[in-house]
């Protein structure tokens, strides 16, 4: 299915996606600290307050938070329309998910029903107006193609994961209510991970890795199947115990997960750039995480006693959460962000040069916000943490060597996406010079 040609008419101004670009490096540190400090009881089981809190860190401080600002500019491109007064919006959403996110993961580290309750509300403030202005956008007819369909998909299960989430939530921060959240946790997990984050993911690369790598288009059938299956096959998951419900949902959502990720393999192995910069070694780490995840994804779901002598069956869980929250997901939106800050800064400072044509020669290359050297570190540091937090799962007296390289891992973009900042605003006053 070949990518739409590009819509940049509607774009909201950069300051808008980058307060959540620059804001979510900080949470993973702080992930890492909780790591840190709490050292081996944080994979002790996946019960776990101090792992529960700093899975949220990630999940919500990390990857909501990028791919919220992301979704600011995606959305204009995919459908020819931006989100609803998204300058007016960003503010607010921003400040309700940074509060939100740390009043529930410090909640839940600490077992502390009250930040849970507090927390629990920033976060609701912030995903239903997001969500709501997004699902505006976005479920109606449009332009956007098979891209935005699966988008769509995107958006449901984001509904679906903060209702699950404010149950289990309320369940916590309101014990009396005799709430058993813990039911709900695989159903959270699935459509947070498998249905947000991947779906969305599914959708944004079909526009992004033809135009930043040249490559082929994704198959038709790639692209127009793949989410309807992922999110079918969740539904089933979630609203029936059935023996065949639950083998035919769960041979959906992987069997189509690794389509997917065999045929972007199969794209970025056809593309006319070849030059293997870090953002093609991130999606193929991703997916080669993708294509191990899902049958071990499959085989919890399916048979969860299935005897495995190297792997203890609590390790399994721990494994597999390490696999998709930071093999895969973590790592496709480290590696977008080398590709996605340097381009919008660059289309933004074009823009405006362009009203002044001697303020051209002012503009840098996009090489120069981050560099491909910069980057390829940038990814050679997360894959150390990957396989440390691997190795945490099974030995936990690793986890403090775990935790610290996520600490340098989220530091270390932490630094790269603040001077790409820098050098924006550098470049903004000198054009502005020149007007």
């Amino acid at each position: 299915m070949k990518p739409l040609p590009l819509a940049l008419d509607d774009l909201p101004p950069f300051r808008v996606p980058l307060r959540f670009f620059l804001t979510a490096p900080l949470f993973g540190v702080l992930a890492g600290i909780v790591v840190i400090v709490e050292g081996e009881t944080v994979f002790a089981s996946r019960w776990s307050p101090a792992l529960i809190g700093a899975t949220h860190l990630l999940t919500l401080g990390w990857l909501a938070m990028v791919m919220i600002g992301a979704l600011f500019q995606v959305v204009p491109v995919l459908s020819g329309r931006g989100i609803p007064a998204a300058a007016r919006v960003a503010a607010p959403v921003h400040l309700a998910l940074t509060l939100g996110t740390l009043g529930l993961a410090y909640g839940l580290v600490a077992s502390s029903p009250n930040l849970v309750a507090l927390g629990l509300g920033g976060l609701l403030a912030a995903f239903l107006l997001f969500g709501g202005l997004l699902a505006w956008r976005v479920l109606r007819p449009s332009r956007g193609g098979g891209a935005l369909v699966t988008i769509r998909f995107a958006v449901l299960a984001l509904f679906a994961t903060v209702a699950l989430g404010a149950w289990m939530a309320a369940g916590i921060a309101w014990p009396s209510l005799g709430i058993p959240y813990r039911a709900s946790t695989d159903s959270h997990a699935r459509f947070g991970l498998f249905g947000w984050v991947l779906l969305l993911v599914m959708g944004v690369s079909q526009q992004v890795v033809p135009m930043f790598h040249v490559t082929p288009p994704f198959p038709a059938a790639i692209a127009r199947g793949c989410g309807v299956t992922v999110f079918g096959g969740l539904i089933l998951l979630a609203t029936s115990d059935a023996r065949l419900a639950v083998v035919i949902g769960a041979s959906a959502t992987a069997s189509a997960s690794l389509a997917w990720a065999i045929a972007l393999l199969a794209v970025l192995a056809k593309r006319k750039r070849r030059r293997t910069d870090a953002t093609v070694r991130a999606w193929q780490l991703a997916c080669w995480v993708l294509i191990g995840t899902a049958p071990i994804a499959w085989q919890i779901a399916v048979v969860p006693d299935l005897p495995i002598s190297f792997v203890a069956r609590h390790q399994q869980a721990l494994l597999l959460g390490v696999l998709v929250v930071l093999g895969f997901c973590v790592t496709v939106v480290l590696g977008m962000l080398q590709k996605i800050v340097p381009f919008l800064a660059f289309t933004h400072l074009q823009r405006r040069a362009l009203k002044n044509p001697a303020a051209i020669p002012l503009l840098p290359a996009m090489e120069d916000f981050v560099s491909t050297r910069t980057a390829t570190i940038q990814i050679a540091i997360h894959a150390t943490a990957i396989a440390l937090t691997i190795a945490a799962a099974f030995e936990p007296a690793v986890a403090r060597a775990a935790g610290a390289a996520l600490c340098v891992d989220f530091a270390f973009c932490a630094v790269n996406l603040t001077r790409a900042a820098l050098r924006y605003r550098r470049v903004v006053a000198s054009v502005a010079e020149r007007e």
